[in-house]
């Protein structure tokens, strides 16, 4: 009889310790780590495909259905890697900006927030909830919706350097002389500028290097013809050239050196020219 109590005893200490939980408390030093080390890990991604983003996605959404309230030790480690999934996937997701982007953020934050109400013991119906019905959504995707997250290498400026060297001394040999020039030639400088500039700002890909083009071409020719005008209005002009061009290659990676640069401010400012300072400026170049 004893020895029935006893194993008794030792059988309600075992399940006893088996059944403890760890607390948000404890757990969360690992999890700012794991973040630190995730965000860096996603930044080094220069690419990332819509087939890798829909693996990841389902991923993600599988083992967070799985998720219960309460986290005992041995579901730690596979609570940290569906962590560090989410946080990757967001990661990678936010370089887009887009709709489709904007829902796997929130897929990732209700899925970090189940995490930690698992070790709360909180109540996870409302986030399961909210993370099924962003999955009913994401799985009505297209590959269109997928593209806009997918994640594109950008060109950096050692690929073109050479291809923009010689791209500006082409365009100075193109240019017609000033004489020739009418207010609408150099307005036009100025909207293909305002045009295309917004294509580039997050990166160029290969499918926006004609964006890229254009502008730094219409960059190098307002920064031609404003060079030796004096007034006010061919400064401002002459440094929406000049900053264009630095622009490019900034997007495209490059350190620019130019305390004065602050290239969006003068494009939101060139909206507002009127033809009054192109038909101005079209008279200093002809004296």
């Amino acid at each position: 009889m004893k020895k029935i109590l006893t194993l008794s005893l030792i059988l309600i200490f075992i399940s006893g310790c088996g059944a403890k939980t760890v607390s948000w408390q404890d757990a969360r030093a690992k999890y700012d780590d794991a973040y630190k080390q995730t965000v860096e890990t996603a930044n080094a991604y220069d690419s990332y495909s819509i087939d890798e983003f829909k693996q990841l996605t389902d991923k993600v959404l599988a083992e967070a259905s799985q998720v219960s309230s309460g986290v005992r030790e041995e579901d730690e480690e596979g609570l940290l890697s569906l962590y560090k999934d989410a946080i990757f996937l967001q990661q990678l997701a936010s370089c887009s900006n887009s709709i489709q982007s904007n829902t796997l953020n929130l897929l990732c934050e209700d899925v970090t927030a189940l995490i930690e109400a698992a070790y709360e013991k909180g109540k996870l119906d409302d986030l399961k909830a909210s993370i099924a019905a962003r999955q009913g959504e994401i799985e009505s995707w297209s590959d269109e919706d997928w593209g806009l997250v997918e994640k594109k290498r950008t060109l950096h400026w050692a690929d073109v350097e050479s291809h923009f060297e010689a791209l500006e001394s082409d365009t100075i040999d193109a240019l017609p002389r000033a004489s020739q020039l009418s207010e609408t030639d150099l307005e036009g400088y100025k909207n293909t500028i305002l045009n295309n500039y917004p294509l580039i700002r997050d990166g160029v890909l290969e499918e926006h290097m004609a964006n890229a083009d254009a502008v730094y071409e219409a960059g190098v020719a307002l920064r031609y013809y404003m060079e030796d005008l004096e007034g006010e209005d061919a400064e401002k002009v002459y440094a929406l050239g000049k900053q264009a061009v630095e622009y490019v290659r900034i997007c495209f990676g490059e350190t620019v050196d130019d305390p004065d640069y602050d290239f969006l401010k003068i494009a939101q400012s060139a909206e507002k020219w009127t033809l009054s300072l192109w038909n101005e400026l079209i008279k200093l170049l002809n004296l």
